[in-house]
């Protein structure tokens, strides 16, 4: 993999010197860790994020209602030099209340207390019945909306992505036509018999990041391929997912308080195939 499509961030208080590598986005040139923790769900994400901190994790996806504890311990590890604000990705999804995505985004930053937020996903409303049109002109006005919080207009957030995604092929030509702004990524599952060619096409052919989450449903890891590939690399199907994922240079989250598997997931990236 090329060094200037992936160069490293230094300074890693992470295992045994291990480096996390890195994808740099669109417009900002700002470099995304392509491995990251996201905390939906958990009841308590503070000793998770903790733990993942000393492990080497530089990417967060915040969870609803985890701002402000995250928020204490961000500022805490910034304050005292822990980490650098630079080397540090944050993100969070915006409400499915529209008319107040820019108050509640705000809120979020004031909680989390990191000075920017890294990116600001919104849900697609693209459904695969629809033929992936995008006709709801509430959308639109959000679109709009998120972009006048980037720079130069705002410094709010950094990028605006979304999420959610269909799985047919994504009219990024439609949604530039609309507001005359693409996303900076679109994040989607991934796994490894889900190959979302349309979809990578369409990111390809306007530099748009694809991101995704290290899933492995059962169905999958039932597969014999799967299974023999997991036992001749003596890998589980969540590791392989994460080398699958990074190699394919989708950055991925994994979703877990257990301190043994957020370590080896942070071993399964930062180690080769």
């Amino acid at each position: 993999m090329s060094k200037a499509l992936y160069p490293m961030i230094r300074g890693y208080s992470n295992v045994n010197e291990r480096k996390m590598m890195t994808i740099l986005m669109r417009r900002t040139r700002a470099a995304m860790p392509m491995l990251g923790l996201d905390t939906t769900g958990m009841d308590n994400p503070v000793p998770a994020v903790e733990r993942a901190l000393d492990i080497g994790y530089r990417r967060f996806h915040v969870g609803e209602g985890h701002e402000s504890a995250l928020g204490e311990l961000f500022y805490n590890r910034l304050d005292n030099g822990a980490i650098e604000r630079k080397s540090l990705w944050v993100d969070v999804k915006t409400t499915d209340d529209w008319d107040r995505a820019e108050e509640v985004i705000t809120e979020k930053l004031e909680k989390l207390r990191t000075g920017y937020l890294d990116m600001v996903f919104a849900k697609c409303p693209i459904r695969e019945q629809d033929n992936g049109r995008w006709e709801s002109k509430e959308f639109q006005k959000l679109w709009g909306k998120l972009f006048s919080l980037t720079p130069p207009k705002g410094r709010i957030t950094r990028h605006v992505g979304i999420c959610h995604v269909s799985r047919k092929k994504l009219e990024l030509d439609f949604l530039r036509t609309m507001s005359h702004e693409i996303p900076d990524a679109i994040q989607n599952e991934v796994h490894l018999q889900l190959q979302m060619n349309g979809l990578r096409t369409s990111c390809q052919r306007y530099d748009v990041r694809m991101l995704g989450e290290a899933i492995c449903p059962k169905s999958v890891t039932d597969v014999k391929m799967v299974q023999q590939a997991c036992h001749s690399k003596s890998l589980t199907p969540e590791q392989l997912s994460i080398k699958w994922s990074i190699q394919r240079q989708v950055p991925c989250l994994v979703s877990t308080e257990n301190p043994d598997e957020l370590l080896q997931a942070f071993i399964a990236a930062t180690t080769g195939l």
